[in-house]
């Protein structure tokens, strides 16, 4: 046997080898095809490559044998099936891109359209929110304005008793007494 026909074996060899751990990997895309088309054409791609994988075994047969008049007629099948073969790939890839390009764009799509239903659900918080904070401002500020009324109130009911209770002790009249509770009662009624 020459160098010659041991390299071609040798080469022959490895390319079987990256052969079958191309078939074996090609099992994890299975499982990641969803569609029927790209399916197929993977199924396609998977036989052409056992075809290759037995074509490398029987030119790796007829080297060893001697027989390499063969591996001539042999080379240029697995030449023409190799041209195949990276068509199919390329078709497939430009399927695949073309798809990705879809379903990107798609959900791209939804996550605008979500992205912008967020933004106005935001803008109604902020309205809504701004409503809230005015009705308690008003609020707050109403009911400032009433506690002062009632501490004026306190404060003048307390400055009437101190005058009831002085003339009630200097002995004044009831109608003297009625003079000073007149305007207590005049400001609980502007208060309601």
């Amino acid at each position: 046997m020459l160098l010659q026909d041991i390299l071609t074996g040798a080469f022959i060899l490895v390319g079987a080898g990256v052969m079958a751990l191309s078939i074996f990997r090609t099992r994890h895309v299975f499982l990641v095809v969803s569609k029927p088309m790209f399916a197929r054409l993977w199924r396609i791609l998977v036989f052409m490559m056992l075809f290759f994988l037995g074509g490398y075994l029987l030119a790796l047969y007829f080297v060893v044998s001697g027989r390499t008049d063969i591996v001539l007629i042999l080379t240029g099948v697995i030449f023409l099936f190799g041209a195949v073969f990276v068509y199919i790939v390329v078709r497939l890839g430009y399927m695949t891109i073309n798809d990705l390009e879809q379903q990107v764009g798609e959900r791209t799509a939804e996550l605008q359209a979500h992205a912008a239903s967020i933004a106005e659900a935001n803008r109604e918080l902020e309205v809504l929110s701004g409503e809230l904070e005015e009705k308690v401002r008003k609020r707050t500020a109403d009911l400032e304005q009433r506690n002062q009324q009632m501490n004026q109130l306190i404060k003048h009911i307390n400055s009437i008793m101190k005058q009831t209770m002085s003339l009630s002790n200097s002995g004044a009249s009831a109608a003297d007494v009625l003079k000073v509770i007149e305007p207590i009662q005049k400001q609980l009624d502007r208060s309601k």
